[in-house]
Order: structure tokens, then C-alpha cells, then sequence
């Protein structure tokens, strides 16, 4: 959550300035924003990460337990959604 540095009212990410003061978001502000958002964003991404894991890891125990139907719907849902944490993650990274 960021606030206005001079009358801590909440700021949207996109605010040229605060919209109760009027005074104006720096540059310092903006990064602030931008840092703050990413790490929001990279833990999302990394529960849809281990999500796939988890459904995965069921579809190779429904593997060993002979299974198959259940282990080919896990592993394929399991490794598409780890694989769908990863590319969100890497999409959004800004890198």
C-alpha cells in the first residue's frame, strides 16, 4: 500500500498527483509504486507456482498408484499451471 508522503491518503499507481493535497508524486514515489506492485505480482505468481507443484506431485503419486487417468489430468494440469507461474512471473518482471 503507498500513500501520499504529505497527507498519507492512498495513491493509485498511476497518479501524476495526490488527489486529496494536490502534491505532486516524485520520482522516488513512482519507483516506490513500481517496487511495491512487482512484489505483490511475484508472490502471486509464485502460489500459482506452487499450486502446479502440488497438483503435480498428485499426479505422480495417482502414477504410482496405478491411476492413469487421474495421473495424466493431474501432471498435465499440474505442469501447465507451474509452467503458467513461471512465464507470468518472467512476463512481468520488467527485465
Amino acid at each position: 500500500m503507498v500513500y501520499c508522503s504529505e497527507c498519507r491518503s492512498r495513491l493509485p499507481a498511476q497518479a501524476e498527483a495526490c488527489s486529496e493535497c494536490g502534491y505532486p508524486v516524485t520520482a522516488h514515489t513512482r519507483e516506490y509504486i513500481r517496487h511495491e506492485s512487482s512484489g505483490n505480482a511475484d508472490l502471486e505468481y509464485k502460489l500459482v507456482q506452487l499450486l502446479g507443484a502440488v497438483v503435480f506431485a498428485a499426479g505422480v503419486f495417482a502414477a504410482f498408484a496405478e491411476s492413469p487417468i487421474a495421473a495424466t489430468v493431474a501432471l498435465t494440469i499440474g505442469g501447465a499451471t507451474y509452467l503458467s507461474g513461471l512465464m507470468g512471473a518472467w512476463w512481468n518482471s520488467g527485465d
